[in-house]
């Protein structure tokens, strides 16, 4: 399975954490990795910088303060200086998305997690289909050093605002303050240095390049904030000079259509894996990747996701030394079955759970606690037993039996 790293700013925490869970029982626990410490100085920069390099995929979450954030913009070109396979998702409304993002194919998720994970899950299958068996070359030879923010810009939700209050009391503090050094130094004073004090203070004043109408009075709030401009990278403060406008390849997508009356969508490139969908003569998919003996495409379907479709079936209007080759570790085993009759009804006992198209093979839905449904057949996928099952609703999958419970 892929190695996933999610970049995100923490004011989206909240929808890191829903996803995450459904992420990780896809993809298990040590495969999807997130930040969930609070910045910790160079020992944490050095920890992510090592995630981000032992990751397949980088999923980048977008929002205007993932797009400002000088922690999200240098763990993104950390990514694009390795040369990873990044996936851009929106995660909430009115996000400003970089003209450059809008022209590769990004994730929208910003309707809900439970309305975009289906997209989602297509992504990460055909990024995780171009991976090479042998990672590619960094750009640079140096990693993206650690952003230096300064504290009170660090946060954009922050705000400092002086009230009329605030700044009565704030006059008594320095007040008192220079009240007590001035008394303190009365002799200093006394010995004639005073007025030098003075005259220092009204040439500085009278050199300052700051107008009357600048300083705040008491009446007004002084508020510092941070908000997205229509550049990508401009914002309130320095961008790290380590860091380089990034650049965006679009590739245009090579597509393929059935030539045949009708022909079976197969979850691995063989007959010897079930038809988990049908494909009719005019379709066009896009293509992901081919098998090692150029007899079978990986090619994303609309609902079904990356599955298999035999060449023979297909318009040769492509040029195979465009397609890459897919790693033969992610195709799956072929799976196991054996039909059965004995009327066993099982509900959903985990949280959550995805059901697949086959044994080990693509994501379908996700289903939650309490979900029902009557057992077609069993089979298994790398020593993990499935039950095919007919839920309520009348959708067929499969879902591993330690998910569910027999009634």
């Amino acid at each position: 399975m892929p190695r996933i790293f999610i970049s995100y700013s923490h004011v989206d925490r909240p929808f890191v954490d829903e996803l995450v869970v459904l992420l990780r029982e896809v993809y298990e626990l040590e495969n999807v990795w997130v930040d969930e410490n609070i910045y910790g100085g160079q020992l944490w920069w050095d920890e992510i910088l090592r995630q981000i390099a032992s990751c397949d995929l980088f999923i980048y979450l977008l929002s205007n303060e993932s797009l400002i954030s000088e922690y999200c913009l240098a763990e993104y070109h950390e990514a694009q200086r390795l040369q990873k396979q990044i996936i851009p998702v929106q995660v909430r409304g009115r996000t400003a998305i970089p003209n450059e993002m809008k022209q590769i194919q990004y994730v929208d998720m910003s309707s809900g997690i439970r309305n975009g994970i289906n997209k989602l899950h297509a992504a990460i299958t055909k990024s995780a289909a171009k991976l090479q068996t042998i990672s590619p070359q960094p750009i640079t030879p140096v990693p993206v050093s650690l952003p230096h923010v300064p504290t009170i810009l660090s946060k954009p939700k922050w705000r400092v605002a002086l009230t009329p209050r605030r700044a009565i009391i704030t006059g008594m503090i320095i007040a008192a303050i220079v009240g007590a050094a001035f008394i303190s130094n009365r002799e200093y004073l006394l010995g004639g240095k005073g007025d030098n004090i003075i005259d220092a203070l009204l040439t500085q004043t009278a050199t300052s390049t700051q107008s009357v109408a600048d300083i705040p009075t008491a009446t007004q709030k002084l508020s510092i904030t941070i908000s997205p401009t229509s550049t990508f990278f401009s914002k309130a403060v320095d961008t790290p000079t380590s860091i380089s406008t990034p650049t965006f390849t679009h590739i245009a997508s090579l597509l393929v259509t059935v030539n045949s009356d009708t022909a079976n969508l197969r979850s691995g490139p063989s007959t010897q894996y079930p038809p988990i969908g049908t494909a009719v003569k005019g379709d066009s998919f896009e293509i992901i990747a081919k098998d090692g003996n150029e007899q079978w495409l990986l090619v994303l379907h609309p609902t079904l996701g990356a599955v298999w479709i035999s060449t023979q079936v297909l318009v040769r209007s492509y040029n195979a030394a465009q397609i890459p080759t897919v790693d033969p570790s992610i195709i799956p085993s072929i799976p196991t079955l054996a039909p059965t009759n004995d009327g066993k009804y099982v509900c959903v006992l985990a949280q959550v759970t995805p059901l697949s198209t086959s044994p080990g093979g693509s994501f379908i839905d996700f289903l939650y606690a309490g979900v029902c449904g009557n057992v077609i057949s069993t089979g298994s996928f790398a020593g993990v037993g499935f039950y095919k099952v007919q839920l309520e609703d009348g959708q067929i999958g499969w879902i591993q039996k330690s998910a569910v419970e027999i009634q």
